[in-house]
C-alpha cells in the first residue's frame, strides 16, 4: 500500500521456543554450537525418541534452528506426526499443545513459500486458512486475528485489494466479538490505509477514528499515540496542516507523560516532513535534529530516512557540502542491511545533488547504483526516474548510444505506469461502489431487523393493527430494497459512464494516430518512384507502433539519385513528430548541396533551429542518426555521410561485409551547430550491393532465449542472402524477424535499405 502507518504490524503469534527444553539441554551440556551441530544434535535425538510428543517438539526445534530453504524438510513430517497424534485417544489431554505444534509447522511451510515463491502463492493462502482453522479451535484469539491479517495481505500480494478489504471488514466484527481488540484496532488501521491508497479519505479517516476509539478502551498508551499518529498522517496526506500539526501534537504531549522517547521522535519526524512540504525548511531541520539522537543507534532505516530528509533541507539551501554529508550517513547507516529500495534513493539523491554541481561523471555513478538497486528491488517508480536520469547524463557526457538505450527503458516504464493509474484509477471506482452497494444493503438489513421487532409489538394488539403493520411493513420493505437496488444501478451506471469515456478516449487516439500515419505516410517517397530510378532494391520498412520514428528518404537531381535511412529518437507519436521534422528539413537541405556531408551539416543545424535547441539544461535533446547515399548512375560512385549510422557493402560473390563507419555524432541534440560530417567515395560494380538502415532490425528481441538479434547476426543475414533478388531479400528479411520476435513485442521502429548496382 502507498499509506504506511506508523507502528501497526503484527509480530508474529507463535514464538517458535517449542524445543526451548531441549535447547537448554544442549547448553547445560556444551552441545550448543555451530547451527549445522545443533541440527546434527536434534536430528540424533529424534533417532531415540518414540513417535510421541517429545519427538514432535524435536521437529519443531529443527524448523527454529534451519536456515528456511529447509523448512519443508522438517515442517512436513512434524505434520504428519502432529496428524497421527491427534487421531489416537491416549493424546486426547495434549491436544492443544499438538495442534500449537502444527500451526508453528504451517507457519514455517508459508515462511518458505514467502521467500522463495512469493507470499501471495495459492498455497501460502491455503496454510494461513488451515492455521485459522486451529486457532479457532484452541481459542487463540492472537493468533487468529494475526492470521486473518496475513490471510489478508495474502490476496493484496495476488493483486486482488477488494478481497482484502472484504476479508478485514469481515473480520473486524469477529474480533470485537471475540473481545481481541488489538486485533481489532489493527484491521482497522489496515482498511483505513486501503481507502486511503484508493482516495477515500472519508472512509479512510473514519476507519482510523474508530480505531482511536478502539485503543482508547484498552487504555493503551503506545496504541493511543500511534494512532494520534496515524491520523495526522492521513490529515498531511489530504493537505490539511492545521490537524496534521494537532494530531502530531496530541501524540508528542501523550508520549512525553509516559517517557516514551521513540514515540515523540516519530511525531517529530512527521512534523519535520510536515514543514519541509511548506518549504519551511528552517522548522524542518529543527524537528528532524530533535529526531535524530533519538532514533540513531536504534533503527538504521528510520536513521537512513531522517538523514535524509536533513540532506534534502541542505540540498534545497543550495549547502553542498553538508548534503552530501547527511546523505553519504544515511547510506553508511544501511550498508549492512536488506534495505535495496532505501539505498537506490540515497544514491539518487546523491547522483542529483552533484549533477547540480555539474559534476556529470560523480553523478553518473551514483544514479547507475541507484539503478541497479532499483531494478533488483522492483520498484518501478524509482527505475523510471533513475533511467530519465541516466540518459539525460549520458546525453550531457556525448554517451549517445547508451542515452538512446535509457530514454528507450524510460519510456517503457512510464508507459507502465501509466497503464497502472489507469488500472488503479478503476479499481478506486468499483472500490467505491462496492462500499455503496454494501452500505445499502446493510442500511435495508437494519432497517428490516427494526421492522420486525416492530411488527412483534403489534402482534400484540387488535388483528385490524397486525394487519395494518403487516401492510406497512411490505410497503417500507419494498421501499428499502427499490431504493438499493436503484442505487446499485446509478453506481453500475456510472462506471459504465466512465468506462465508455475511456474507451470512447482510446479510440479518438487511437482514430488520430491512424490519421497521423495518413499524413506521415503521404510525407515518405512513393514506392514506385524508387523503383523506377533503382529496379534492383528494396524497403522494409516495420513501425513499432501505428506511427514510426524511423523514416526513408529519396530524391533524384540530374544524374544524381539519393537515398537516405533516417531514425529519430524515440517511436509511436513523439518518434513521428520528430520524423515529419526531419524529413522537411531534409528536404531543403538536398535543394542546397548534393553533397552529402554539407546536406548533412546544414540538416544538423536547422533541426536545432526548429526545435529552439540549446545549452540550456531545460532544452529539448531529441534528434536522429542518419544514413545518406548519392549515388552516380553513370559511373556508379557512391558518397555515404552518415551520422551514427553506417553503410554496408557487399561486393559481388564475396562473403564478407566492407563497413564504412558513420561520425559518431547525431543529428540535432547536444551536437554542435558547426559539426563536420565525413563524406566517404565508394567505386561500384554491377552486381555490388550495399545496405543502410536504423538499428531497430538488429536490436529486435526474440528467439529461444528472448535476446536481441544483435549486428553481428544480421550481418550474417545478409551475407547468406546474397543469391536472391531484391524482393525476395526485402521478404526473407521480414518472414525472419517475425518468426525471431514469436510474439514478443517489438521494442523499435525498422528500417533496412538494400541497394543492388
Amino acid at each position: 500500500m502507498s499509506v504506511q502507518f506508523h507502528n501497526q504490524v503484527f509480530r508474529p503469534s507463535i514464538s517458535r521456543f517449542a524445543g526451548l527444553l531441549v535447547f537448554g539441554l544442549l547448553y547445560a551440556s556444551g552441545i550448543m554450537g555451530q547451527s549445522a551441530h545443533k541440527i546434527d544434535s536434534l536430528l540424533a535425538l529424534i533417532k531415540t525418541e518414540k513417535a510421541d510428543t517429545s519427538q514432535l517438539r524435536l521437529y519443531s526445534a529443527l524448523c527454529d534452528a534451519c536456515d528456511v530453504k529447509d523448512n519443508l524438510k522438517y515442517a512436513e513430517p512434524l505434520v504428519k506426526l502432529a496428524d497421527s497424534l491427534l487421531s489416537v485417544d491416549n493424546y486426547k489431554s495434549a491436544r492443544k499443545s499438538i495442534l500449537e505444534q502444527k500451526a508453528n509447522a504451517f507457519s514455517c511451510i508459508i515462511e518458505y513459500y514467502q521467500k522463495y515463491e512469493g507470499g501471495g502463492t495459492p498455497k501460502a493462502l491455503m496454510y494461513h486458512e488451515k492455521m485459522l482453522l486451529i486457532y479457532k479451535e484452541i481459542n487463540d484469539n492472537k493468533g487468529f486475528a494475526k492470521t486473518i491479517y496475513d490471510i489478508g495481505f495474502d490476496y493484496a500480494r495476488q493483486g486482488n485489494v477488494m478481497k482484502q478489504l472484504e476479508y478485514y471488514q469481515q473480520n473486524i466484527e469477529l474480533l470485537n466479538k471475540m473481545n481481541y481488540k488489538k486485533g481489532m484496532q489493527l484491521l482497522l488501521s489496515q482498511v483505513a490505509s486501503i481507502y486511503m491508497d484508493y482516495g477515500d479519505t472519508t472512509q479512510a479517516l473514519e476507519k482510523m477514528q474508530m480505531s482511536l476509539s478502539v485503543v482508547n478502551e484498552l487504555k493503551d498508551t503506545s496504541l493511543i499515540g500511534n494512532n494520534l499518529i496515524n491520523i495526522g498522517i492521513l490529515y498531511s496526506r489530504i493537505h490539511d496542516t492545521a490537524n496534521a500539526l494537532d494530531y502530531f501534537k496530541k501524540a508528542i504531549i501523550l508520549f512525553e507523560k509516559k517517557n516514551n522517547e521513540k514515540g515523540v521522535g516519530i511525531a517529530y519526524f512527521y512534523i519535520g516532513q510536515l514543514y519541509f512540504r511548506q518549504k519551511n525548511f528552517a522548522k524542518a531541520l529543527e524537528y528532524f535534529q530533535k529526531y535524530l539522537p533519538i532514533v540513531k543507534g536504534h533503527n538504521n532505516y528510520m536513521t537512513s530516512r531522517v538523514l535524509r530528509a536533513i540532506c534534502q533541507v541542505y540540498e534545497n539551501e543550495a549547502n553542498y557540502s553538508e548534503a552530501i554529508r547527511y546523505c553519504n550517513d544515511a547510506l553508511n547507516s544501511i550498508k549492512n542491511g536488506d534495505y535495496d529500495i532505501e539505498t537506490s534513493r540515497g544514491l539518487s539523491q546523491l547522483g542529483l545533488i552533484y549533477w547540480d554541481q555539474k559534476q556529470y561523471k560523480t553523478a553518473k555513478e551514483y544514479m547507475q547504483q541507484s539503478l541497479s538497486l532499483a531494478i533488483k528491488s522492483g520498484e518501478l517508480t524509482s527505475i523510471m526516474l533513475d533511467e530519465k536520469c541516466c540518459a539525460q547524463l549520458d546525453s550531457i557526457l556525448g554517451d549517445y548510444k547508451s542515452a538512446y538505450a535509457h530514454y528507450q527503458q524510460y519510456f517503457i516504464y512510464s508507459e507502465k505506469l501509466n497503464k497502472d493509474g489507469i488500472h488503479k484509477a478503476l479499481a478506486q471506482e468499483n472500490l467505491r461502489n462496492e462500499y455503496e452497494k454494501k452500505k445499502a444493503i446493510e442500511k435495508a438489513e437494519q432497517e428490516k431487523k427494526e421492522v420486525i421487532v416492530k411488527e412483534e409489538k403489534q402482534r400484540q394488539k387488535t388483528i385490524t393493527y397486525f394487519s395494518i403493520a403487516g401492510l406497512m411493513l411490505v410497503l417500507l420493505f419494498a421501499t428499502f430494497i427499490s431504493r438499493a437496488y436503484v442505487q446499485k444501478r446509478k453506481a453500475n451506471f456510472l462506471l459504465e459512464d466512465k468506462n465508455k469515456i475511456i474507451e470512447e478516449k482510446n479510440k479518438d487516439i487511437t482514430s488520430s494516430i491512424t490519421y497521423a500515419k495518413r499524413i506521415q505516410h503521404a510525407r515518405l517517397p512513393k514506392r514506385n518512384e524508387i523503383m523506377s530510378a533503382l529496379p534492383q532494391s528494396f524497403i522494409l520498412f516495420k513501425p513499432k507502433d501505428i506511427v514510426s520514428g524511423d523514416f526513408y528518404f529519396f530524391h533524384t537531381k540530374g544524374n544524381s539519385v539519393l537515398i537516405a535511412a533516417a531514425d529519430c529518437t524515440g517511436h509511436g507519436v513523439p518518434g513521428a513528430f520528430m520524423s515529419i521534422i526531419g524529413s522537411e528539413k531534409l528536404s531543403l537541405a538536398v535543394e542546397q548541396s548534393t553533397d552529402t556531408s554539407h546536406i548533412l551539416n546544414y540538416l544538423n543545424k536547422e533541426l536545432k533551429n526548429s526545435l529552439h535547441q540549446s545549452e540550456d539544461k531545460e532544452s529539448t535533446r531529441d534528434g536522429m542518426d542518419i544514413a545518406i547515399c548519392s549515388i552516380d548512375m553513370k559511373s556508379h560512385i557512391v558518397r555515404y555521410a552518415g551520422a551514427n549510422r553506417p553503410f554496408w557493402l557487399i561486393r559481388k560473390g564475396k562473403s564478407e561485409i566492407e563497413e564504412i563507419k558513420a561520425t559518431k555524432k547525431a543529428i540535432g541534440g547536444f551536437t554542435e551547430d558547426d559539426q563536420h560530417f565525413d563524406s566517404h567515395e565508394i567505386e561500384l560494380e554491377q552486381g555490388d550491393t550495399f545496405y543502410i538502415f536504423s538499428d531497430g532490425y538488429a536490436d529486435t528481441f526474440g528467439g529461444p532465449n528472448q535476446k536481441k538479434l544483435t549486428t553481428k547476426n544480421f550481418k550474417q543475414l545478409l551475407i547468406a542472402i546474397q543469391d536472391k533478388t531484391m524482393p525476395q531479400q526485402e521478404q526473407y528479411l521480414d518472414d525472419h524477424i517475425e518468426k525471431w520476435k514469436a510474439g514478443v513485442e517489438q521494442v523499435d521502429d525498422i528500417l533496412v535499405i538494400g541497394v543492388r548496382i
